[in-house]
């Protein structure tokens, strides 16, 4: 299914009209991502309406529903950035981790719905600002409280690092969406969590989930 124009990700698009009929525009593109360069086609409909292809929306991990911010340059670009609405709490995620991590000795980490964005206790180097696992992302989306321990095992916390682990990963739930998570982090693959570890890394996604909605 196409998708309306909803990102995440940080792009800078230079398109200019290739052709139009009465339905829209198609634009060429050139999606910058990092030092990788994406192409395709960007397709305007009215009403300012656009269309992702496919390839970008996959090596993007654009998913339907992302919101993101739109800029113009004086160079003529168009330049789309990722909007974490997480993201604009920094700060008060990093006085969170920093705080349960004093509290019960362990790595907390806060993630978006991308990446980590605030660790405390340890691993800041390998994790802080890398995407979060497939793993993670499921657990944001069926919005249940992840806690491994009998029979299930901790997961990874990104795609590319199997040594790091969640043994704990808490939704960050903010006017019914899923918005992030809690985690607390480990290498240990054997280790467990405590009672009250678990009811901590709730109370920590709730309280982040309601300062959001303000």
């Amino acid at each position: 299914m196409d998708l309306l124009l909803f990102l995440q990700g940080d792009l800078h698009v230079e398109g200019a009209v290739a052709a139009a009929d009465g339905h829209g525009a198609v634009a060429v593109l050139t999606v910058q991502a990092g030092s990788d360069m994406l192409h395709g086609l960007l397709l305007v409909f009215q009403l300012g309406r656009v269309v992702i292809p496919k390839e970008i929306r996959r090596t993007m991990r654009i998913r339907e529903g992302d919101p993101l911010e739109i800029y113009t340059s004086k160079e003529g670009e168009v330049i789309f950035k990722k909007y974490s609405l997480l993201g604009d709490l920094d700060d008060f995620s990093a006085q969170i981790c920093e705080t349960m991590s004093k509290s019960v000795e362990q790595t907390v980490a806060v993630a978006d719905r991308d990446t980590i964005i605030a660790i405390s206790g340890g691993f800041k180097r390998e994790l802080l600002g890398k995407h979060i696992s497939e793993e993670l992302e499921q657990i944001m989306e069926d919005r249940r409280i992840f806690r491994s321990g009998d029979n299930v095992h901790p997961v990874r916390v990104t795609a590319d690092n199997e040594r790091l682990l969640a043994v704990l990963a808490a939704p960050v739930i903010s006017g019914g969406d899923a918005m992030g998570l809690v985690l607390v982090v480990t290498e240990n693959p054997e280790q467990g969590s405590s009672e009250t570890e678990f009811k901590l890394v709730q109370t920590l996604a709730s309280l982040l989930g309601r300062h959001m909605e303000g």
